[in-house]
């Protein structure tokens, strides 16, 4: 038997990458399991419920002579929060696939085009909104008021750390404050798939969801003032690292290898 140099060995692999590459990009960039877009419509359902709806929930239940129905209604306005930690870990199971299908697509994490692909989908709906809350709404509604400290954090995505310190604005923007948690994942995330091996990110996962639940606890015993503390990254990296690592565990490299950090520009 002649043993073939690695380098030659690489060959077909590199000719494959070369000859197939817009095709893997494509397969790569494609939006994997389509079917999960059902439940995270489900999900935004239940957050627009318990945000724009929550105070008319006690018209919207007396509207019902039945108990039964004015209870399902009720816990329907109250899990709206449920619905935000299902949309996170929809979001970080299916972002974390389109990473994984990439590295096994390209041999490598390009994070500024991922960041890039993220902006072009989130920016412009989202400042698109604050610009319409800061210009047009306070004539409109007259309890409608976002001040300049948090109109900043907004823009920086950062709300989510202001509602958690300093409670929500009288704004109709205050629910935007998922988004800026979403982006700050957006950033961290890929980041860390670069310089972890996948026997690391799953304890990271799990890390993850046990810190979620002891801050989550602890604002509860501590008796908080504010309950935008459960709005914090720390509180909500559980659903993150429920969707990450199920999908490491589902789908890992073929090869077993996983980008370092000179892969990842």
């Amino acid at each position: 038997m002649v043993d073939i140099p690695h380098a030659e060995r690489q060959v077909p692999r590199l000719l494959v990458r070369q000859t197939g590459g817009a095709k893997q990009k494509s397969r790569a960039n494609a939006p994997p399991h389509p079917e999960l877009s059902c439940l995270r419509f489900w999900a935004f359902l239940l957050i627009f419920a318990h945000h724009f709806l929550g105070r008319y929930q006690e018209a919207i239940v007396g509207l019902s002579n039945d108990p039964r129905s004015s209870r399902i209604v009720s816990a329907l306005f109250d899990s709206g929060s449920l619905g935000l930690d299902m949309f996170f870990c929809l979001s970080s199971f299916l972002i974390t696939g389109i990473l994984l299908r990439e590295f096994e697509a390209n041999g490598r994490l390009d994070i500024s085009a991922f960041l890039a692909r993220r902006a072009l989908r989130i920016f412009p709906l989202y400042f698109g909104f604050l610009a319409l809350t800061v210009f047009v709404l306070p004539h409109v509604l007259p309890n409608e008021h976002l001040s300049g400290q948090y109109l900043i954090a907004f823009l920086l995505f950062g709300a989510n750390w202001i509602c958690a310190f300093q409670g929500f604005p009288t704004s109709v923007a205050a629910p935007l404050w998922s988004v800026s948690g979403e982006q700050q994942f957006y950033a961290l995330w890929p980041v860390l798939l670069g310089w972890l091996s996948p026997r690391r990110i799953v304890p990271l996962a799990l890390g993850c969801i046990l810190l979620s639940t002891t801050v989550r606890a602890s604002v509860l015993h501590l008796g908080l003032a504010s309950p935008a503390w459960t709005r914090s990254l720390l509180a909500r990296s559980a659903p993150c690292g429920c969707g990450t690592g199920n999908r490491i565990l589902a789908r890992q490299p073929a090869d077993g290898s996983w980008p370092s950090a000179s892969d990842c520009p």
